[in-house]
């Protein structure tokens, strides 16, 4: 075999890739093509050949410069997001009873068990996890974010979930702290930036307002029933026989006067026009 140096032949070549093909003649054309090395391309900057068989005849030698192709860069997604989405909860049967674990996509245990139940990771990244009717938090490396303190945590919304204990309800954020001291008698998950409370009002009845994801009563509990925001309004009961669509700012878009109207759905809302009588 006879080996070619073409380096002289590429100077200046400073970047991109350069592609080599040998062919022979075989008395009609240029149809036998020779084999090279392993590799398809080789870089510029180093030592370029090409082997000829030492068989007399005539051999022709292509070479051609092709550039360096753009790198796909791909978002950056944080590793408790990647590892989420392979981990899954699921029972133990131990000697000491059932225990609740995270395995991934192989089956293999991620996280021990040690709950008394979990829940799937949300896309943030963390999952509830429970632990003497208790529940927590955990990343998808098994810290615990928030102990089991809670006797309940709603899955999150808007970065914001809703948690509640002995003294009530309240809005924890993405880091497991809670945004405001302040409790409701209920609270919802934040929709459109208002989570709907209640509390009990000097009378014994409950009444309805409105959080913002700071914890902060943007809107007073005054309303005798109400409903999520959606759409930028929501459905509020005023009195017996009123009710009014209202905005964030609660500003009254809108109002009914029927004994009863239902919370709006694909832009209709349902609604009797007599005490007792049919709905349309």
């Amino acid at each position: 075999m006879l080996r070619i140096i073409l380096n002289e032949l590429i100077k200046g070549w400073d970047n991109g890739l350069v592609q080599t093909e040998v062919w022979r003649w075989d008395g009609i054309g240029w149809n036998e093509c020779i084999p090279q090395q392993e590799e398809d391309f080789i870089r510029a900057d180093e030592d370029l050949f090409v082997t000829i068989p030492a068989v007399a005849g005539l051999y022709r030698v292509d070479y051609s410069r092709k550039p360096l192709e753009p790198l796909l860069v791909l978002p950056e997604v944080e590793e408790s997001a990647l590892r989420a989405e392979l981990l899954h909860p699921a029972p133990f049967k131990l000697k000491e009873g059932t225990l609740w674990g995270y395995i991934n996509n192989e089956g293999k245990t991620a996280i021990e068990p040690r709950y008394d139940y979990a829940e799937e990771f949300q896309a943030n990244g963390l999952a509830v996890v429970q632990r003497k009717d208790k529940s927590g938090l955990i990343d998808s490396t098994g810290r615990e974010k928030v102990k089991p303190v809670y006797s309940f945590i709603a899955p999150f919304s808007e970065g914001r979930a809703v948690v509640s204990d002995a003294k009530g309800y309240t809005l924890i954020d993405e880091k497991g702290k809670e945004v405001t001291p302040a409790r409701a008698d209920y609270l919802n998950s934040l929709q459109e930036g208002r989570a709907l409370f209640s509390k009990q009002s000097t009378t014994g009845k409950s009444l309805y307002g409105y959080w913002d994801a700071q914890g902060k009563e943007v809107l007073p509990a005054v309303y005798e029933d109400a409903g999520d925001f959606a759409a930028g309004s929501a459905l509020v009961k005023i009195k017996d026989g009123e009710y009014a669509l209202i905005d964030p700012q609660g500003a009254v878009l809108h109002t009914y006067h029927h004994p009863f109207v239902g919370y709006p759905g694909d832009g209709l809302l349902a609604f009797q026009a007599e005490e007792n009588g049919k709905y349309g």
